[in-house]
């Protein structure tokens, strides 16, 4: 199946017959409706950054990606590699068109960039770019807010002089900042040997402890490329899986591994869990690939003829009780190429993940999910087959708000490939993008269980930052593709454990075609998020009544089935009654109401009229209790 039946393009008109013939030769999985073909429009979309910098070739790539970088709900592009070694960066006007910030936002070269991520390390609400580097200081740039960013300095910062490949964030600790892993790939490019990865407790205020040598076979030799964060049990704590090279050389190398989380305790599980396979291990890919709930992985590999996986690329399938076991033949996606990236994404909106992978020398793979083994292998004819040059890294978006999954690959010796999805017309989709509390704004680390309809199991989607595919970032939204539906089933959102504990909270009916906010129950009718119910968020629930469940009205659903009704009302005028935010409306709000009595008092004014009084003690008193 992995044949091309259609030559790739070599003139304008030959692309459009070639295009028309894969749309009507390409064979349909069964469940997946069609694969209708992207169109590659970097240049016309804006995007000019040329993949090519001989002097960090022996290094094995660059990152690039998608970062919402200015908060307003539409991807921005970071992309490494040029030949003058500047970062190039770009905002996304709306409609997926992209204006260079590249000379005006304060990054400018970084002599030995290796790769990118994206997150919110400070707490102040945008996201920050963190840069790794070959045998040279990382760098951590503050976002501004207006779209310039500012290099830290400092001796308490995140960081690596050997060969910093990846870097992945996320909260490990449960106290609301996110922590840093940063991938190094030891004795190579000419920088500093033996300098192992490194795990970063975030302190806040700019501060990072290393913490790498109180975790267990940390420290272990490892050729590390990258590492991701994901929870593996399900028990709200996050699980870390390193993709390793070489590991299939022992005894010198060292496989994959995988250390599970329990309650702030790292404990190796490689050999036990299945997953610390032995490989050339290069790009990593997690998902619910078999939609049993639970987050898989995918590895690239070298088509070396060394046990035991003989040049296949794994996919490992979790079982839900920290045992994995591999899956690659029966799902048809061993590839036998040499590989770099790979990116799990529902290309075309049936509700189940597919996957593309990064070859080097050998056209991309696209393989299209149809719900049960085996996957198909649709690169080509969807037209996303890459340079057939050292295909790096690979990242998914909606550039165009049109609901379906871009995709941005960094080949060298290219200009930077994005291929635009036009699956719009064939499947639903929405967005949903989780809020976070006081901390961790961006919600990383936390999870959903989703049901497509009444009748499905449950599917698993999470938010990382940083360490998928390969070196790059992917935005934080979590895309659920509904095949025909109009709406959503149920989604049961898992918060990231932090101060506060485990917070979990579901929303029914969620309507296609939105991108739709997620707010935990702390922020529920707190517009502005200062902690209480004034005059404005009151504003705001009038409106949203009137309006009922339109984007921006999220947080006033307050039993999650979207629609804002007479439920939403009383739960509205409870919150805002309850003054000293225990859960009940009893006697001591009414001593806190008494004590404001006549006065203006923003708090205690229920009706808005000014001044506290007898309409304000009777809203009061009809949610009592």
């Amino acid at each position: 199946m992995r044949k091309g039946v259609c030559s790739m393009r070599t003139t304008t008109m030959t692309s459009v017959l070639v295009a028309c013939l894969c749309a009507v030769a390409t064979p349909r999985a069964q469940g997946d409706n069609s694969v209708l073909p992207f169109t590659e429009e970097a240049v016309e979309r804006g995007l000019i950054h040329w993949v090519d910098t001989p002097q960090l070739y022996g290094t094995y790539g660059f990152g690039s990606g998608f970062a919402d970088l200015d908060n307003d709900g539409d991807p921005d592009a970071v992309l490494l590699g040029r030949t003058d070694l500047i970062v190039s960066v770009y905002e996304n006007d709306g409609t997926g068109h992209f204006i260079s910030r590249t000379f005006t936002c304060g990054i400018g070269s970084v002599p030995k960039q290796s790769a990118f991520s994206a997150a919110d390390f400070d707490n102040d609400g945008d996201l920050d770019i963190f840069i790794t580097q070959i045998g040279q200081t990382c760098r951590l740039y503050r976002n501004n807010g207006d779209w310039t960013f500012s290099v830290m300095t400092g001796p308490s910062l995140p960081t690596s002089n050997g060969v910093a490949k990846g870097s992945a964030w996320s909260d490990i600790d449960f106290d609301g900042d996110l922590d840093l892993h940063i991938a190094v790939y030891r004795n190579a490019g000419g920088a500093p040997m033996n300098i192992p990865s490194a795990m970063f407790r975030n302190d806040g205020g700019g501060v990072f402890t290393n913490i790498s040598s109180t975790i267990p076979g940390f420290l272990d030799p490892a050729y590390s490329f990258t590492g991701t964060w994901t929870d593996i049990d399900l028990d709200g704590d996050q699980d870390l899986y390193v993709s390793n090279d070489r590991g299939s050389l022992p005894p010198f190398f060292q496989g994959n591994q995988l250390w599970r989380n329990d309650d702030g305790t790292f404990v190796e599980i490689s050999s036990t869990s299945g997953a610390g396979v032995a490989l050339f291990s290069m790009g990593l890919a997690s998902g619910d690939f078999d939609g049993n709930g639970y987050p898989d992985f995918y590895t690239t590999n070298l088509p070396s003829p060394n046990q035991p996986l003989l040049g296949q690329n794994p996919l490992l399938l979790n079982h839900s009780d920290s045992i994995f076991t591999q899956g690659q033949v029966l799902w048809d996606v061993e590839v036998f190429a040499s590989g770099w990236g790979c990116e799990m994404f529902d290309a075309n909106n049936d509700g189940t993940l597919d996957l593309y992978v990064n070859n080097q020398f050998a056209t991309n793979n696209l393989f299209i999910n149809p719900g049960s083994p085996p996957a198909v292998d649709y690169g080509i004819l969807a037209g996303v087959p890459g340079s057939r040059n050292y295909s790096w890294c690979s990242s998914v978006a909606d550039i165009d708000g049109d609901g379906d999954l871009d995709l941005l690959v960094g080949d060298l010796g290219s200009n930077a490939l994005l291929y635009v999805n036009h699956s719009e017309s064939v499947n639903h989709a929405l967005k949903a993008r989780p809020v976070g509390e006081a901390t961790n704004r961006f919600a990383v680390g936390g999870w959903a269980h989703v049901w497509l309809d009444q009748s499905s199991s449950p599917i698993f989607r999470d938010v990382w930052s940083g360490g998928r595919s390969y070196l790059g970032h992917t935005t934080t939204d979590m895309h659920i593709g509904l095949g025909s539906r109009t709406a959503l089933a149920q989604l049961e959102m898992h918060w990231p454990r932090g101060p506060a504990g485990n917070v979990v909270r579901t929303f029914r009916n969620l309507p296609a075609g939105g991108h739709w906010r997620l707010y935990p129950p702390s922020r529920l009718g707190d517009v502005d998020g200062d902690g209480a119910i004034t005059a404005i968020d009151r504003a705001t629930f009038d409106a949203c009544v009137l309006e009922g469940f339109v984007e921006g009205c999220e947080m006033m659903d307050f039993d999650g089935d979207s629609d804002i009704d007479g439920a939403d009302d009383f739960a509205f005028r409870h919150k805002a009654s309850d003054f000293d935010g225990d859960g009940i409306v009893g006697p001591t709000d009414l001593g806190i109401m008494l004590g404001a009595w006549g006065v203006p008092n923003q708090l205690c004014d229920l009706d808005g009229s000014g001044a506290v009084g007898a309409t304000d003690l009777g809203m009061l008193l009809g949610v009592w209790g």
